[in-house]
């Protein structure tokens, strides 16, 4: 700046100096309302409250009133319907529904409600009816959809981010490019005075990734919390792209085994493939481990799945397929011990599944635990995530025993016991100091120390989201799910390839402006044209990553993956 300002009283060309300086505050106002209107938008697709709710009047006869969300009290019965969202948080004291519950608890899927369930204000009502009677607790007393928008809110206008701050991305690629142009001003007020100077340092290598880098952040906060995952440092996401080595601390979910189908019987007139097809298509989009064995087993026949049917729940699950009504209901559990011994301890057992077309029973699915582990599929998938070569480790603070097997089993490639925090600190600075990137999973409120030293902290349980403020990891999952790591993969890609594009945006066109001002007589006000026209694209580009996003979000799209098949055939009869 204090070049540019020398450079243009030594040549008086102060219609460019006027033109370029309206032009950054202009594209700085344009940035700040850009990222406001998307924060609104794509945080209020996956934050939104309702101000209104639908209440039965008292003695009407079924006539509905509208009332605000914030004068109702105990005993009041909120009706909820398909599309809306459910405004307080309460219990379920009539109808049945599919409930989208990603947002609040961060499960993979639709969840089956009926009377006596509890829910969560934030959720999506996505078929069904039901009425919500608003709970005794203090009126004051924060949900935990408020909970997770303040956690939401406070990162996208986090210091690191803010749109009137600079982005840690943006100001590292503006620094590097201070010294070569200074270098190359030097040279061209040699060739042709301070005009050319002049035009060289006009290159404006700011104002376009600035702004990618404040978008990009919010895309990425706006994405991970529709998957379950809080994001409390959007920065940080990067580094899980440089990590050689995961430290991931021991929890009950890690040694859950994967569902497979027992017995599949099948009644006259009807097939397995027909059993099996409708019977995954009615769990495809719900939030039911089963879903995942009736997949693997329509991979292992070759049947092609369902798309876009349409689900009614009145109890069971309907499905309108051709002109067949077909119904999909559980039947009780009667889960056997897995093959080779037996469930784990509190284990919850599997219940068997009645699939019934036009009203006759056409089959019966049993399902039953098998001796594989879930997470041993998540481990191998974490690998092919990154092409770097991953050390993977289990630790423990507890001496166990079975620490051994369960690493193994699981496909980790080391594992410790009684890792004390100082014991963990000591083991993630020795980490780094041999040049290797680490990153702690687990519980970071417990570890705040490992959380930190770590290059990259995920906490894998977010408790009651009542220490969001103080959690020192980057990302919190709402659910002890480590499939999250992946999605989290894909956000931290998808930033790092927009945040290289703004970057080349800005690069491409001001060395062309700097080698057409040494070689080609280009003016300052031709440096000034150029850069804003590469920055006009750059934000045009960021308008159409919004509506992409925002489109995203509205539909429902839970993250399902079909386990491998089971390498026994399910008994048929």
């Amino acid at each position: 700046y204090t070049g540019i300002a020398s450079a243009t009283l030594a040549s008086n060309q102060f219609l460019p100096w006027a033109t370029m300086s309206w032009m950054m505050r202009y594209w700085r106002r344009c940035s700040d309302e850009q990222t406001a209107a998307a924060r609104r938008r794509l945080l209020g697709e996956v934050v939104g409250r309702q101000p209104f709710a639908r209440l039965a009047a008292a003695g009407s006869g079924g006539v509905e009133v509208s009332a605000p969300v914030r004068g109702l009290g105990p005993g009041d019965v909120v009706l909820v319907g398909p599309g809306e969202r459910v405004p307080i948080d309460g219990k379920i004291v009539r109808g049945h529904a599919l409930v989208d519950e990603r947002l609040v608890r961060g499960v993979a899927g639709r969840i089956r409600k009926k009377p006596d369930d509890l829910v969560h204000a934030g959720s999506m009502i996505t078929a069904g009816e039901i009425g919500v009677e608003v709970g005794a607790e203090a009126p004051g007393a924060p949900s935990r959809a408020t909970l997770l928008a303040r956690a939401t809110t406070a990162a996208a206008r986090s210091e690191g981010w803010s749109p009137s701050r600079t982005p840690a991305h943006h100001h590292g690629f503006a620094e590097r490019a201070v010294v070569p142009t200074l270098a190359t001003a030097g040279l061209g007020l040699l060739m042709g005075g301070a005009p050319t100077a002049l035009a060289v340092m006009r290159a404006d290598y700011a104002s376009g990734p600035r702004h990618a880098c404040s978008i990009v952040n919010l895309q990425a906060v706006a994405q991970c919390v529709r998957e379950g995952i809080v994001v409390l440092d959007p920065d940080a996401l990067g580094r899980l792209l440089d990590v050689d080595v995961f430290l991931i601390e021991h929890h009950p979910a890690l040694e859950a085994a994967e569902p497979e189908i027992d017995v599949i019987r099948v009644f006259p007139d009807h097939s397995e493939y027909q059993v099996l097809r409708f019977a995954a298509a009615a769990l495809r989009d719900v939030d039911d481990e089963r879903a995942s064995a009736l997949l693997a087993a329509c991979d292992a026949r070759r049947i092609p799945p369902l798309d876009g049917v349409a689900i009614e729940y009145g109890g069971d699950l309907v499905l309108r397929i051709d002109d067949q009504t077909v119904k999909v209901g559980n039947l009780g559990v009667d889960d056997p011990a897995p093959p080779g011994g037996a469930r784990m301890t509190g284990e919850p057992g599997l219940d068997a599944l009645m699939v019934g077309i036009d009203g006759r029973i056409a089959g019966l699915i049993h399902f039953r635990r098998s001796s594989r582990l879930a997470v041993a599929t998540t481990i191998q998938d974490l690998r092919a995530c990154t092409r770097r070569s991953l050390a993977v480790g289990l630790i423990s603070r507890r001496p166990d025993a079975r620490l051994g097997g369960l690493a193994e089993a699981l496909g980790f490639d080391f594992h410790e016991e009684g890792v004390s925090n100082d014991d963990l600190d000591h083991l993630i600075r020795a980490c780094r100091t041999r040049g290797l990137a680490v990153a702690y999973v687990g519980d970071c409120l417990d570890r705040p120390a490992a959380a930190r030293e770590a290059d990259l902290a995920v906490c894998l349980d977010a408790r009651d989201l009542t220490d969001l403020d103080r959690n020192p990891a980057a990302a919190v999952f709402l659910t002890p799910d480590l499939d999250k790591l992946a999605t989290l993969y894909e956000v931290a890609r998808a930033q790092r390839k927009a945040i290289k594009t703004a970057q080349s945006t800005a690069l491409l066109p001001n060395l062309f402006c700097v080698a057409g001002a040494l070689l080609m007589g280009f003016s300052s006000m031709t440096t000034v044209v150029v850069t804003n026209l590469a920055t006009y694209g750059t934000y045009s580009r960021n308008a159409s990553a919004i509506r992409d996003m925002e489109l995203r979000l509205s539909q429902f799209s839970p993250r399902r993956r079909s386990r491998a098949a089971a390498p026994t055939t399910p008994r048929a009869s």
